[in-house]
């Protein structure tokens, strides 16, 4: 029969951990409430069936849906459940219309539920398309019986955090044209004007001068050396992505970019927006404040933001106050601070905290607006320096061979 192994809290905030056996997930957490617990996390244990039959089919598992797709899966899910369908057969219907990955994702969840697992067990299962904070919704929606409204409220709030992310990108996107558009004529120039025209004048014998010799060295390495530079920028794109998965690497470039003078500033203000409408997305559906503070910093991605809210939510679960713990961390601002205080000591804090969200976010977009705005002229002038010098010094070896200087 399968071991589980659990993390719980007691009614007096204890947390306890153990094992249980039982059939099903289900079954599991039906004992451990039964003890009086409240269930933080639930997982096969080692040494049981479950845990040998997961790891023999892991590379059985669907190929993971995009988030867009998985919430729009739950989005449609969410409606069938909200007229009354149960979920398998909600799964039925919904698989008639699907195809893909999506299909796959779908018949993934279809089975576990079969098997005896919950909707919040087969999310969790398929990590790569639904998050923390997915599961923990379901989870209290099925333990509520408002599943149809905690999917809802996920599928709203990702979609607000899209819009957010959207906006960002679209205004980096004319930035980042500018220097392709660069980087890209003076890689034209290097490897395709240039060498024709120094060629010829090396072969009319006359000394070059000193920026023409540079500008000639550079394009003769470009010109021979591409496919090394390009294996060497692939090989650094590689170590970064494996040196950035190195906790201590991390935490030190985090560190780093919030110290950034106005990048800094963004990036505390469109994590304070993250953590603001994810603890007003789980407060409205009844998770507890520690609960939620917990799942909440573990969707934060600076990781120096995240770790100062797990001290943060430890010192909830000893008694602290919400207003004070986030501002002894140090990482937000003071005001941020002051709002979860005076949402707590009001009972309103899911409201303001959507205000806040709602303030901060305007905030980032003028932050952003402010820095494409100087980023703009200061790409265009680099380059504008960079193509002045390969044409000074083409043009320079030209003029005194014609004795114009």
């Amino acid at each position: 029969m399968p071991v589980y192994r659990y993390t719980a809290t007691t009614p007096l905030g204890a947390t306890r951990r153990g094992r249980v056996v039982a059939q099903s997930p289900r079954l599991a957490r039906d004992e451990i409430r039964s003890l009086g617990l409240r269930i933080v996390e639930l997982g096969a244990g080692r040494g049981s069936r479950t845990t040998r039959r997961a790891s023999a089919t892991r590379d059985d598992r669907p190929r993971a849906s995009s988030r867009p797709e998985a919430v729009e899966l739950l989005r449609e899910l969410a409606t069938l459940l909200r007229v009354g369908v149960p979920v398998l057969e909600a799964g039925e219907v919904l698989g008639r219309q699907l195809k893909g990955r999506s299909l796959l994702l779908l018949t993934d969840i279809r089975e576990r539920i079969e098997a005896g697992g919950s909707l919040g067990d087969a999310m969790e299962a398929n990590p790569r398309s639904f998050d923390v904070t997915s599961v923990r919704l379901a989870r209290v929606g099925e333990s509520t019986g408002q599943i149809s409204e905690a999917l809802d409220r996920y599928c709203d709030h990702w979609s607000r955090w899209a819009r957010l992310r959207g906006r960002l990108l679209s205004a980096m996107l004319y930035p980042a044209i500018v220097l392709a558009g660069g980087v890209g004529v003076s890689i034209f120039l290097m490897t395709v004007v240039v060498p024709d025209l120094l060629d010829t004048l090396v072969q009319s014998g006359r000394p070059l001068p000193v920026a023409t010799t540079l500008v000639r060295g550079a394009s003769q390495f470009l010109v021979g050396w591409w496919w090394a530079l390009l294996l060497g920028a692939g090989l650094l794109v590689v170590v970064g992505a494996s040196a950035m998965r190195a906790p201590r690497l991390r935490r030190v470039v985090d560190r780093w970019i919030l110290m950034t003078p106005l990048i800094g500033a963004i990036v505390r203000k469109q994590e304070t927006v993250r953590l603001s409408v994810l603890l007003s997305t789980l407060l409205r559906s009844g998770i507890q404040l520690d609960e939620s503070l917990h799942a909440a910093a573990d969707s934060i991605r600076n990781t120096r933001i995240r770790e100062a809210l797990r001290r943060c939510h430890e010192s909830i679960r000893l008694g602290a106050e919400l207003g004070p713990a986030i501002e002894q961390t140090g990482v937000l601002p003071p005001a941020v601070a002051k709002v979860f205080a005076v949402g707590q000591e009001s009972g309103e804090l899911a409201s303001m905290l959507d205000r806040l969200a709602e303030d901060l976010d305007a905030q980032v977009q003028v932050s952003v607006g402010r820095l494409t705005a100087l980023l703009e002229p200061v790409l265009i002038v680099a380059l504008a320096a960079m193509v002045g010098l390969i044409a000074f010094a083409t043009l320079m070896p030209i003029l005194e061979a014609g004795d114009v200087l």
